[in-house]
């Protein structure tokens, strides 16, 4: 039976590149839980033994909960109808916000002080603004620890894991376009950090034509560099 529920359980790529960088043994916090798989996978693989399903609207959590029940871990998932970790008892967990665009992920981790303890770790998949998410986590004491990225149904993902240190090391503007994507070598991570160069060769050419903003471009002109280094 345990079998037949852990295969159900499978995750999709995306996903299951954020299952790979929870701490086994830790408490999971699921933010924009959804149907929760991701602590259902994660609790029937004894990677976690309880996780928070952490929702805004109730229909989610409400697709939560059947599936804990269906997987019979309904006393292992705790449902939390929430806006970001508003709602969340402070504690030193595994904070998981995927499946949302960058600026969004900024909003949540700002609205809340008590993410920054020792042992606090985010695993954070950004579908935009990747820029930001590096930048806030690197002025507010969270070390990238390692990214990745993956392909699923035709599109490319990263996802980053950071732990709180307190210190900020204060990287330069040119990391927080690619961060630690540039030391995972694979053809979604060359994808993605191609994609990003692409995008930000578009902006330079259109700053020049339009003949202004001369700190902007000496600004991303550095990036391009930077990024063509980390790819030869």
């Amino acid at each position: 039976m345990g079998l037949f529920l852990m295969k159900e359980c499978k995750l999709s790529p995306r996903l299951q590149m954020v299952a790979d960088m929870v701490e086994a043994g830790s408490v999971l916090v699921d933010v924009g839980t959804d149907h929760a798989y991701l602590p259902a996978n994660l609790i029937l693989n004894s990677t976690i033994e309880k996780a928070f399903a952490v929702d805004v609207r109730k229909g989610p959590l409400e697709n939560a909960g059947k599936t804990a029940r269906e997987y019979g871990i309904k006393d292992k998932i705790t449902l939390v109808l929430s806006d970001g970790l508003k709602n969340v008892d402070e504690g030193v967990y595994n904070i998981v916000l995927a499946g949302m665009g960058g600026t969004l992920i900024v909003n949540i981790l700002s609205a809340v002080s008590w993410i920054k303890q020792k042992g606090t770790r985010l695993i954070l998949q950004p579908q935009s603004h990747t820029y930001d998410v590096r930048k806030f986590l690197d002025e507010n004491g969270f070390e990238i620890v390692r990214e990745n990225a993956s392909f699923d149904d035709g599109h490319c993902y990263i996802s980053l894991l950071a732990e709180f240190t307190g210190d900020s090391k204060k990287q330069s503007d040119e990391y927080y376009y690619i961060g630690e994507l540039c030391n995972t070598k694979n053809d979604a991570s060359v994808n993605f950090i191609k994609k990003e160069y692409n995008h930000l060769n578009r902006r330079y050419n259109g700053l020049l034509l339009k003949n202004e903003d001369s700190q902007q471009l000496e600004s991303i002109k550095n990036a391009l560099e930077y990024i063509k280094n980390k790819l030869d």
